[in-house]
């Protein structure tokens, strides 16, 4: 089945979002955010986002995830930290 012809959500935000490999520039890493920030859940959302601490020569990874997702009200954090959306 084809993703793109899948129905969405009413109200268009999930409970879960699973990224990998999406923060590998810092203006990935800002749509990263920006993505979770409008299609996750309202307080209740959580998307998990796997990526390098930095990628070299690019210049995105954790550190810019965290950057852009606190531009876009988004709680960023390393595993066992508590984290979500506002």
């Amino acid at each position: 089945n084809d993703a793109s012809t899948m129905p969405l959500r009413d109200d268009g935000r999930f409970d879960l979002i699973l990224a990998a490999e999406t923060t590998y520039t810092p203006e990935s890493a800002k749509d990263t955010a920006e993505l979770l920030g409008r299609h996750l859940r309202v307080n209740t959302g959580v998307g998990l986002v796997a990526t390098k601490r930095y990628y070299f020569g690019v210049g995105g990874g954790a550190d810019a995830f965290r950057q852009a997702a606190a531009s876009v009200v988004v709680k960023a954090g390393l595993p066992g930290e508590e984290v979500g959306c506002e």
